[in-house]
């Protein structure tokens, strides 16, 4: 009988550890802790030891799932109890002995006040669009808005959960490097999201994409107990990888226990985690917040006129505007949102100057006594969600003067020539574009591009502001010339004659290096860009004329192209390049992906 008795002890045993390794190793609970698998070893990307219970818990999944596993059954005394530090990964453990009794949380104040004011009832992932004028920016921005209230908009009431990093240098070179090598913590934070509102679509004038996941009540509760845990660690941040929008879904992937992070790339852009996420049929329909510039963009557009005459007027200084308030509501509302647009800041933090204040009042007054007026509709842009993938790969054939293959990769995000659904038409973000030529049996580096940033925004707006085009790498003039550095710096004018069509004029200078590698030359000259959006196609022209100041040599470069969509992710293109030196012919495809 006793042999019985130890036998079956011995199979419970067994039975039990197999269960508890297994559990320590399911896509659930790596997820939780951030770990990643490296053959048979695993390690944690969270960097604080308090955020383990185990010693070696960042390395060994198991040790710390015993652990808590253990620390459970402990009487819960204070906030420091494993139960308050990490209820969500307790929820997990439970869930798998299954049991459905939940500890006791009235010993973990700090939890417990956590959880009364998040209150969430559901979560939306939130695309703050591209901001150029910033470079942590650039790429657009995702964080993560919990709602309150699942029946209305809350903008006052609901929570932003953020991912950045902390900044400790005002440095430039050593915030690029810094944030290129993960010299910087990274931290979830929590604030009202009103502040997230604030600073982008109001003060960056940035258009705000709120992108409603599809969570079960579960879910949801679990991603709130998850980003309690989170505020207890630190991660090393990457600007192009392991950044804001690789976090954020690395948080919606430990709680949905769905693969989203699985076919990632190196470089994750914010779009990246948007179609992530579309991917595993994780968001529902978007929302749009448009930007104060939206806004006022739009009002002004509905004018006509003298009504035009004197909103452009009112505009250049309010405070100093000399004329009659106008009577009619549509004129009104364009002052109104002229007074939002230009003292943003002072309105949004309720410091407006006396001046400011006593303007605004009275403009308010005269609009109450105008009749209503239909409500401004800024322009629609598609959701980011349906434009195409964030890096892209080139293939073409060139013919004429010269015949070779080319085959390039470009990893981030964005080109002027490509599809503008979800993009504008009036922008450009390269990053990371390498370029291979084969010919004559040989392969030899054709390009590589660090960034090519293009803002063609319409000049004249709202404030004149210029066009301006910036371009770092290495390049070859024509065929026959080697590969050197350069740069290009391009600033100019935009004009908004058609929301399909990009017109811009500017003056460029291209610094290389000599063919010698001992002089530089400093081609300087005007260009013209030129693109028209059809529905599926583009029909395009860049063209520029180059004196260089050093010699007085000249050159010029005449480049008509068409592309076409065949898909989402496929476009084709046929152009032709025109030099002084050469003439070539191209026909390519681009993939994205």
């Amino acid at each position: 009988m006793t042999f019985i008795f130890r036998g079956a002890l011995v199979v419970l045993l067994f039975v039990f550890s197999t269960h508890l390794y297994a559990s320590s190793l399911d896509h659930e609970w790596l997820s939780l802790l951030r770990y990643n698998s490296y053959g048979e070893t695993f390690l944690s990307e969270a960097d604080s030891d308090r955020f383990f219970l185990s010693a070696n818990g960042r390395s060994n999944p198991t040790a710390e799932y015993e652990a808590l596993a253990s620390a459970i059954n402990q009487p819960i005394s204070n906030d420091e109890h494993a139960v308050c530090r990490f209820p969500a990964r307790t929820l997990k453990i439970l869930r798998d002995e299954g049991s459905s009794n939940f500890p006791d949380l009235s010993k973990c104040k700090k939890l417990s006040q956590y959880l009364r004011s998040t209150n969430a009832k559901s979560a939306s992932l939130v695309f703050a669009g591209y901001f150029i004028q910033k470079p942590s920016s650039a790429f657009g921005h995702t964080f993560l808005r919990l709602h309150t209230n699942q029946q209305g908009d809350a903008a006052l009431l609901d929570f932003a959960v953020d991912f950045s990093a902390s900044v400790n240098t005002s440095n430039p070179i050593a915030y690029g490097v810094k944030g290129i090598i993960g010299g910087f913590p990274g931290r979830f934070s929590r604030m009202p999201y009103f502040l997230k509102l604030r600073e982008y679509a109001d003060l960056e004038s940035r258009d705000v994409w709120e992108y409603p996941i599809d969570l079960t009540p579960d879910q949801t509760q679990l991603l709130v107990l998850h980003l309690w845990e989170m505020d207890q660690t630190h991660f090393d941040y990457f600007y192009f990888s392991e950044n804001c929008s690789y976090h954020i879904l690395r948080a919606i992937e430990a709680i949905s226990n769905k693969k989203v992070a699985k076919h990632l790339k190196f470089f994750v852009t914010p779009l990246d985690t948007i179609h992530a996420l579309e991917d595993a049929s994780l968001l529902r329909k978007p929302t749009k917040r448009p930007s104060q510039f939206s806004i006022l963009s739009a009002s002004l557009k509905r004018l006509e006129g003298t009504s035009s005459i004197l909103a452009r007027d009112f505009l250049r200084d309010p405070l100093n505007y000399s004329g009659s308030l106008p009577s009619d509501a549509v004129t009104l509302d364009a002052f109104i949102e002229i007074l939002n647009f230009r003292f943003a800041e002072q309105l949004l933090t309720d410091q407006a100057l006396p001046e400011v204040a006593r303007l605004r009042r009275e403009v308010l007054i005269a609009r109450s006594r105008a009749s209503d007026s239909k409500p401004i509709v800024s322009e629609s842009s598609d959701q980011p969600s349906l434009g195409h993938r964030g890096s892209w790969i080139d293939l073409s054939y060139s013919f004429g003067d010269s015949s070779f293959l080319q085959l390039s990769n470009t990893f981030a995000v964005h080109h002027f020539r490509s599809s503008a659904t979800g993009f504008s038409n009036r922008f450009q973000m390269k990053m990371g574009e390498f370029s291979f030529r084969i010919s004559d049996q040989q392969i030899n580096i054709d390009k590589a591009v660090v960034f090519d940033v293009l803002n063609a925004s319409n000049s004249f707006a709202i404030d004149f502001s210029p066009a301006w085009r910036f371009s770092l790498g290495f390049d070859r003039i024509d065929t026959r010339s080697s590969l050197r550095p350069f740069t290009l710096v391009s600033s100019g004018l935009s004009f908004d004659f058609s929301n399909n069509l990009l017109f811009m004029l500017a003056l460029d200078l291209r610094p290389r290096l000599a063919e010698d590698s001992k002089t530089f030359h400093l081609p300087l000259g005007p260009s013209a860009l030129f693109v028209y959006h059809f529905d599926t196609i583009r029909l395009g022209f860049e063209g520029s004329f180059y004196r260089e100041v050093m010699d007085k040599s000249d050159n010029y470069l005449i480049n008509p192209f068409v592309r076409a969509d065949l898909s989402r992710l496929v476009e084709i293109q046929v152009e032709s390049k025109v030099s002084k030196h050469e003439k070539l012919f191209n026909l390519g495809l681009t993939y994205f992906y």
